[in-house]
């Protein structure tokens, strides 16, 4: 994929410069998904980040998407990002932080802080930051020294949601998802009379509708080719994006051939007539479905075959598309659910994973907006390029 310059605009794998078709629907703020399994800075082997996903096998927990990144890499994105924690580079003193627990802390002359368990009272210096429950955030801090054991947790308002426990200084991240508003952040030294020092304590949301699958055994493999490999299983992403009732998908895939439906975005509600899914019939043939409407096929099989499908649907009329251009039409009948949001992998079936797709998956694109058949077809290209 395109690595950007600006919004709209990308530079090549080859090193030229033209518009990128993809980022370009999202240039306006449209909502929406894209996750590009060739970028593997963004693909994690555990839900809460730290090894990146970027081995042949490796299984990825957690697929971060970029719509809304104008093709800048996650170290660029997270950069600017608004920091949510007050004073976390304790450049001159401790100011926002607050003892929780029977140890103590103090400001250390490195510009850092020091948190000292006495006497078997661990240290639990806390400072607070505001969240949007089910987003993700990037929490990061440095150690610079410690003689004993230590945490860095984030807690909720009940009850602490995430503990990190590194047993060397350096520098480290991790994501987690936010269950509550009002949370703090917690700096403890744990172990009799010891002391470790914190600096750059950091908070920043990870803007997206982000995938993951805590289940090590449901979860998709990288495999070389910038791909990701889906076992027809149980694999499967569960993003946070609820589709609109105008959009498009479109994916670059390369199934395998089944004897069922195969579904690589999808997501129904309750009433099991809110329908929208792209994937592959038990024909090995492209297919769609918006709302109460039929499933809407190609006529060829595409199993095996590396190209694009996709599905646009505006409230009148429901287009399949392979390779970029419309291959069957239909008048549209219902809107896709507004409360289950999309799997990519398989459908998101009321809550549930089914209907597993197999095969490859190089990107998946979807947007809260019309799409032109040119546009259709630039976005083929800029895909296939890739």
């Amino acid at each position: 994929m395109p690595m950007g310059i600006g919004l709209g605009i990308g530079v090549t794998r080859g090193g030229g410069v033209g518009v990128d078709s993809i980022l370009a629907a999202f240039a306006d703020g449209t909502d929406g998904l894209y996750f590009d399994f060739s970028k593997t800075d963004q693909l994690f082997q555990t839900v809460n980040g730290g090894a990146a996903a970027d081995g042949a096998g490796e299984n990825i927990a957690l697929a971060l998407e970029g719509h809304a990144w104008a093709a800048r890499t996650y170290a660029q994105q997270m950069a600017q990002q608004a920091e949510l924690v007050a004073n976390g580079t304790f450049d001159s003193n401790t100011t926002g932080w607050s003892q929780a627990g029977p140890g103590s802390f103090a400001w250390d002359p490195s510009g850092a802080i020091a948190c000292s368990d006495v006497a078997g009272g661990d240290c639990n210096a806390q400072t607070p930051f505001t969240s949007v429950v089910g987003r993700r955030y990037r929490f990061a801090w440095k150690v610079r020294a410690s003689n004993g054991g230590y945490l860095t947790r984030i807690r909720n308002s009940t009850d602490y949601q995430s503990a990190f426990t590194v047993a060397i200084t350096g520098d480290f991240e991790a994501v987690f998802a936010a269950s509550t508003t009002t949370n703090t952040v917690n700096l403890l030294a744990a172990d009799t009379n010891t002391t470790t020092v914190f600096d750059d304590i950091s908070v920043k949301e990870i803007v997206g509708s982000h995938g993951s699958q805590a289940t090590t055994a449901a979860q998709p493999k990288y495999q070389t080719g910038d791909v990701a490999r889906f076992d027809g299983s149980d694999d499967n992403l569960l993003t946070t994006k609820i589709a609109a009732a105008t959009g498009y998908i479109m994916a670059r895939s390369m199934p395998t051939s089944g004897a069922a439906l195969q579904v690589l975005v999808g997501a129904v509600g309750a009433s099991g007539t809110d329908r929208i899914y792209l994937g592959v019939d038990a024909s090995n043939q492209a297919v769609c479905r918006i709302g109460n409407g039929a499933a809407l096929a190609g006529a060829v099989s595409i199993a095996g075959v590396d190209g694009t499908i996709g599905v646009r649907w505006n409230g009148t009329t429901v287009d399949l598309l392979v390779n970029g251009v419309v291959v069957a039409t239909q008048a549209q009948v219902g809107l896709p659910t507004t409360t289950r949001p999309l799997r990519v992998g398989a459908y998101n079936s009321n809550g549930t994973a089914a209907n597993f797709f197999t095969g490859d998956v190089w990107d998946v694109i979807e947007a809260d907006k019309a799409l032109t058949d040119a546009a259709a077809l630039s976005i083929h290209n800029q895909l296939m390029a890739a």
